[in-house]
């Protein structure tokens, strides 16, 4: 049998736009637990030796609570804008920052717009 290796994907190497939907990915399973979401792939690939489980608290989980297909990029990062003090201009360099990560490790995947 023929093993496949797939590499990680960089997440500078990653495009986001602002008119992007994403929605977790059907390749692992999320719970919340005590302010704290633990994520772990189940799909073949998704993850290696040293980065099996991830967790998110604080502005990452807020984040993630707002993946919707009725949220694009730019929603998520005006609502955030509401109730921190940081320029919209930092909040989107932080958010798309965070996506990308996601994107790379294969959490999150990006949908069409409804």
């Amino acid at each position: 049998m023929q093993q496949i290796t797939t590499l990680a994907m960089n997440p500078k190497d990653i495009e986001i736009k602002l008119n992007e939907v994403f929605l977790p990915s059907d390749k692992i399973v999320a719970r919340e637990i005590e302010g704290e979401l633990l994520i772990i792939p189940i799909g073949e690939g998704l993850a290696d030796l040293n980065d099996e489980m991830f967790s998110l608290n604080g502005t990452g989980l807020i984040i993630w609570k707002k993946l919707h297909p009725d949220n694009d990029v730019e929603t998520i990062c005006r609502d955030l804008a509401q109730h921190y003090y940081a320029s919209l201009d930092v909040i989107k360099t932080d958010v798309t920052g965070f996506l990308k990560m996601l994107i790379a490790k294969k959490i999150i995947t990006k949908i069409p717009r409804v």
